[in-house]
């Protein structure tokens, strides 16, 4: 009767993760063909400038990585990070030739750690309960819910990969667990440090086993030769400009900034006691129970976290954004690590109590999650549906993304959809340097950029080629 029972928790188990993947493939899915964006959060925002460089690198045009918003994608090297694991999807995308590729990665391979997951879960032989409550922390979690939702994000891609990582560190298997740390590092460069903190972890909790501090050292010297010396050398991205828009009050470089977090700490303590970095710290522990805090593999996850707390800049300390997912995930693993160390009295699994915890963490998932069954989703289904202005995007879309311009410059929404062009621009920057302008009125964030078009409209240099209730578009003479 109790192996019945346990084949039938498992199937349940893997049914409802393989839901909650297939429920995030659909939803990529979806947005990307009826141009579904719902701003900032969703798949749109950042998905063509990762790739960009990959239609590029694969027509012989070289290999760039993405650079946000404030940088050409085309020129150098590097932009704001180093994602070399682009390549590999690259390989893909000459094999499949479409941004599906990126769209669909993320869910994917969440679900293939997801399966690492429960494999682990079996292999330590938990009981029933633990099982229920590890899927139901990670599948109920705001910002894995907002991980995948976003597209892709090469930093999304990594963080997934620390639970297979974290599979192959116990089952001993050592080749395999070098593999997959490569793909870490690859995916970003602070992943890289992460990294390098997690080992040196694994290093004194196996008896000073000297192969983890070979390959933390190995990983930390990796990390600071591409945030130190690479990124600056061979990128236009200032790291003193990112000191002064994160970290402005005190000071606008490194240096500056560690000697003032002392002297004049009274200016951090403004900076970090505000109602959402409160709440961004609650809710990355709350999410999981707050058990990370026993553990030591949690400092894993210290480095990014005081970078996006400390700062000024609101999206590091938002669980909404790909930012978090490193913190996320390490604090996850430091939540299963003391589960199954204390997995024969672990109180929370205990009947009376794992209903009840299941039950807050439903809560939490909706009220502050953008996946089904929560109280966001119901905005979302509503922006979802077809109208005239997603109807007129398309039209727009095809009438322009095939032309014999070598640039473009277009609002960050629809980058996926000219990546074909040689050289792509986010607008308004560098506006003034692409050949071709393909301008959403809906998106004109402020009165600077309505500016902008002003004075396109009176330059001689300018066409207006196409005009409707949603879109100008503007060619270069």
């Amino acid at each position: 009767m109790h192996a019945k029972r346990k084949k039938i928790i498992d199937f349940f188990i893997l049914s409802i993760s393989l839901f909650f993947v297939i429920k995030y493939l659909f939803l990529n899915y979806y947005s990307y063909i009826n141009i579904d964006d719902r701003g900032y959060y969703s798949s749109f925002y950042d998905t063509g400038w990762f790739y960009h460089p990959i239609k590029n690198f694969l027509e012989g045009k070289g290999f760039t990585s993405q650079e946000f918003l404030y940088y050409k994608s085309t020129d150098n090297l590097f932009g704001v990070h180093s994602f070399y694991i682009l390549y590999i999807f690259a390989m893909l995308d000459y094999i499949f030739n479409s941004p599906l590729v990126l769209f669909l990665s993320g869910p994917l391979i969440f679900g293939i750690s997801l399966f690492y997951l429960f494999l682990l879960l079996k292999k330590k032989e938990v009981n029933n309960n633990i099982l229920i409550l590890i899927f139901a922390i990670i599948i109920f979690n705001p910002q894995i819910n907002w991980s995948l939702w976003h597209g892709f994000y090469a930093v999304n891609i990594g963080a997934y990969l620390f639970i297979p990582l974290y599979y192959y560190y116990h089952i001993n298997n050592f080749k395999r667990f070098i593999f997959f740390a490569v793909l870490i590092a690859i995916s970003q460069e602070f992943l890289a440090l992460t990294l390098a903190i997690l080992l040196f972890i694994f290093f004194l909790n196996n008896k000073y086993a000297k192969k983890y501090l070979v390959l933390s050292l190995i990983f930390l010297f990796y990390f600071c030769m591409q945030f130190f010396y690479l990124i600056p050398k061979y990128s236009n991205f200032a790291i003193n400009h990112e000191f002064t828009l994160f970290y402005g009050y005190l000071g606008d470089n490194l240096k500056e900034v560690i000697i003032n977090f002392f002297l004049k700490f009274n200016r951090v303590i403004k900076v970090i006691f505000i109602r959402e970095k409160i709440f961004y710290f609650f809710s990355l522990i709350g999410s999981f129970l707050f058990l990370p805090l026993s553990n030591k593999i949690s400092v894993a996850a210290l480095p990014l976290f005081c970078i996006g707390f400390f700062s000024m800049f609101p999206a590091l300390y938002d669980i909404r954004v790909s930012y978090a997912t490193p913190i996320n995930v390490a604090l996850f693993i430091a939540a299963v690590d003391t589960i199954i160390k204390y997995k024969t009295n672990f109180l929370l699994t205990q009947k009376k109590f794992l209903i009840p915890i299941i039950l807050i963490l439903f809560l939490n998932y909706y009220n502050y999650s953008p996946g089904l069954f929560s109280r966001q989703y119901n905005s979302i289904r509503n922006c979802s549906k077809i109208n005239d202005y997603k109807i007129q995007a398309k039209k727009t879309i095809r009438k322009f993304n095939n032309l014999n311009f070598k640039s473009v410059c277009v609002s960050d929404k629809y980058s996926i959809y000219f990546t074909n062009y040689e050289i792509l621009y986010s607008f308004p920057h560098f506006y003034d340097k692409a050949e071709l302008l393909i301008i959403d009125k809906n998106l004109l964030r402020d009165a600077g950029e309505k500016k902008i078009i002003q004075e396109l409209l009176a330059n001689p240099k300018y066409l207006v080629d196409y005009e409707d209730s949603y879109f100008l578009v503007f060619t270069k003479r």
